[in-house]
């Protein structure tokens, strides 16, 4: 019924569509987010996963489609419980959008795709590019690490990659610029478009500019966290504010690249702002729920005063926001009134936050330290030589990952010993996955653990020096 159903409703999109417009080959056979499968004796009797459950209605629809449209196909995420790979053969004119980066137990992410690039070539990766909703619209992103995977698909040969990001000029803004910029015509060196990017957009202040957005998109340090509500700290936010004086205090500067370093200083102050609402240790007192309340409401006029610059997903953001207000309903931004009555901000009111929060937070600022490779081999030869990792509740947490950095200053090899313990297993998947992958996410080397209560040891080759993550 539901087969029949899709190409039906193909078929109608078809007799509607214009002949002057493209063909439109894939019709979306997708099953939803997890949602009613079927878990009867029957089904498990028929079907050995969910995944096979979804792919044999999958594969009934694209060749029913194909029958009556030759050139046509359906597509589908693997998504949630059918993330993994069916144990049969999937049609050609299916197109599968695999979504390794989040809501799945099967794999880490790079190896999830090699292992679907093996068993269909007709596959594309959909990943979720600093949607606000998980981050408050903050920047935190690693392009040099994302660049590096985009590469690692180019090499498994995958058809391409779906975005689900956020209208947030700053949160996600240059991290789909560059990205997009790849897709279109992959390059090699993030850093040299990176370099292109802020020069035109920023001129003479480019090279300050362009220290602060290492910091936001070119760094690891705040992702995976897995904190709630996570912000910049204090001398995080000191240096941002140092480098933006630095930016806006260069001579020769035109109007529009004045007003751009006028929207960054607005964001920096938005930052400086969430800190102190969510993360600041006094705003955590019991006695502070007025003075939240107040700096929640500072945040929202704020955020709506910034509407005209695009720098929030406003919208979004509002609903996250409110819920620090005593009364959310106020902050309705469909019928809400206050959101109607706040107005765009001048420059002298950014630049009173900005001086505010600069005699703030000012104090906190100390140059960075840099390492280099040299300082990497003196600190590697002195390094500890092992580390332990033991999971404390492995029956309330059903599946964690930890991505662990290693710095090799010569070929060799790492040995792992592992334990795993007797937490429930959904025999869909293994118990354990260790695997060693090269900066960026290229999977160099894998071993899976399908046993509970198994003990032993794994060993990885470090083909040379240099940067390498062990999951």
């Amino acid at each position: 019924m539901y087969t029949s159903w899709l190409v039906k409703e193909f078929a109608n999109q078809q007799a509607l569509t214009p002949e002057y417009l493209p063909f439109k080959k894939y019709q979306s056979a997708d099953l939803g987010d997890g949602l009613n499968y079927c878990h009867t004796a029957e089904c498990a009797d028929r079907f050995a996963s969910v995944s096979d459950q979804s792919f044999y209605i999958v594969n009934k629809a694209a060749k029913q489609i194909s029958s009556r449209f030759p050139e046509a196909g359906v597509s589908t995420l693997a998504y949630t419980e059918r993330t993994d790979t069916p144990s049969f053969k999937i049609e050609p004119n299916v197109h599968v959008m695999v979504t390794p980066g989040a809501f799945q137990h099967v794999s880490i992410p790079s190896e999830l795709m090699q292992r679907w690039a093996i068993k269909h070539n007709n596959i594309s990766q959909y990943d979720f590019l600093n949607i606000g909703v998980w981050h408050f619209d903050h920047p935190f992103f690693d392009l040099e690490q994302y660049h590096s995977h985009l590469e690692w698909l180019r090499h498994l040969k995958v058809d391409g990659i779906s975005f689900e990001t956020s209208q947030s000029s700053m949160a996600s803004g240059l991290p789909q610029y560059l990205l997009l910029q790849y897709l279109a015509n992959p390059y090699d060196d993030i850093n040299a478009e990176f370099d292109q990017w802020c020069k035109h957009l920023f001129g003479k202040a480019s090279e300050p500019v362009k220290q602060l957005f290492k910091r936001w998109f070119f760094s690891e340090a705040h992702l995976r966290t897995s904190l709630e509500k996570h912000s910049f700290y204090p001398d995080e936010v000191a240096e941002f504010i140092f480098l933006m004086r630095q930016a806006e205090n260069t001579k020769g500067l035109s109007d529009i690249e004045k007003e751009r370093l006028l929207a960054l200083k607005a964001y920096i102050v938005y930052l400086c702002g969430f800190y102190e609402l969510y993360q600041e240790p006094k705003s955590a007192s019991s006695d502070a729920s007025h003075m939240s309340d107040l700096k929640a409401e500072a945040l929202l006029q704020l955020t709506w005063g910034l509407y005209y610059q695009r720098i929030f997903h406003n919208t979004q953001l509002n609903d996250l926001l409110k819920k620090a207000t005593k009364n959310p309903s106020d902050w309705d931004f469909r019928k809400g009134p206050l959101v109607k009555k706040t107005k765009p901000l001048r420059k002298e009111e950014i630049e009173k936050s900005f001086s505010s929060y600069e005699d703030k937070y000012g104090i906190f600022y100390k140059p960075p330290i840099l390492l280099t490779k040299e300082d990497f081999d003196y600190l590697s030869r002195r390094a500890a030589d092992s580390i332990r990792i033991r999971t404390t509740d492995e029956k309330a947490f059903k599946s964690f990952a930890y991505p662990i950095k290693l710095y090799a200053r010569q070929p060799g090899k790492v040995k792992i010993k592992y334990a795993v313990g007797e937490g429930e297993k959904n025999n869909s998947y293994a118990a354990c996955l260790l695997a060693l992958e090269e900066k960026g996410g290229k999977l160099l080397d894998k071993f899976f653990i399908y046993k509970t209560g198994s003990e032993g040891f794994v060993e990885f080759v470090i083909p040379a020096a240099g940067d390498y993550t062990i999951q």
